[in-house]
């Protein structure tokens, strides 16, 4: 019986998850089935498997011609990615894709994101999550993004609210998390 030593050990292991990702990173980017596209979308960006590589394919599922795998897709992001990961490219086209008109349950999904992760993650200040967004090359996206705060600032405390992104949100925060959110983002700011 042969010994293996902790180099080859460590050496097996790293090709075996650098295996199961590229299966996974191939199951999310071509599998015909939505449902299976939604799961890997959901897994992939786990603490456990979370990387560099795997980032940009979980992104390009917040394009897919399915809800759920878009939902799963943005939702994964939330839960698993911060802020600092993530390239302007890629906070940019999440946005430009998540935010969109055309399906409510992607829209108010993106909302999540960008209330309850990323704006939290900059202290409830707009100024530096749209700083973190080059308000100068990407405009339409920064007004847009401002449009969902402003109007979460104003909805959030509302007990029946239409807008299922203010009730996602709201999930994520408690009465002192709320109030602050309200004075950052609707506080008077001087612009210079």
């Amino acid at each position: 019986v042969g010994t293996t030593t902790p180099t080859s050990d460590s050496k097996n292991f790293e090709m075996m998850m650098n295996s199961i990702q590229n299966t996974l990173v191939w199951i999310m980017t071509n599998d015909s089935s939505a449902p299976n596209r939604a799961l890997v979308a959901k897994q992939c960006c786990g603490r456990s498997v979370v990387s560099k590589e795997t980032i940009p394919y979980v992104i390009e599922r917040v394009k897919d011609v399915d809800v759920k795998v878009r939902e799963a897709a943005l939702d994964s992001l939330r839960e698993n990615v911060n802020l600092d990961d993530l390239t302007e490219d890629q906070r940019v086209e999440i946005l430009r894709y998540g935010l969109t008109k055309r399906c409510s349950s992607t829209h108010a999904k993106a909302v999540e994101l960008l209330c309850a992760n990323w704006l939290k993650s900059a202290k409830f200040d707009p100024i530096v999550l749209l700083d973190s967004l080059n308000p100068v090359l990407n405009e339409s996206v920064c007004e847009l993004a401002t449009e969902v705060i402003i109007n979460m600032a104003s909805k959030i405390d509302c007990d029946n609210s239409d807008d299922v992104g203010v009730e996602l949100v709201q999930q994520h925060f408690g009465g002192p998390e709320i109030r602050s959110f309200q004075q950052q983002i609707l506080k008077k700011r001087s612009v210079t």
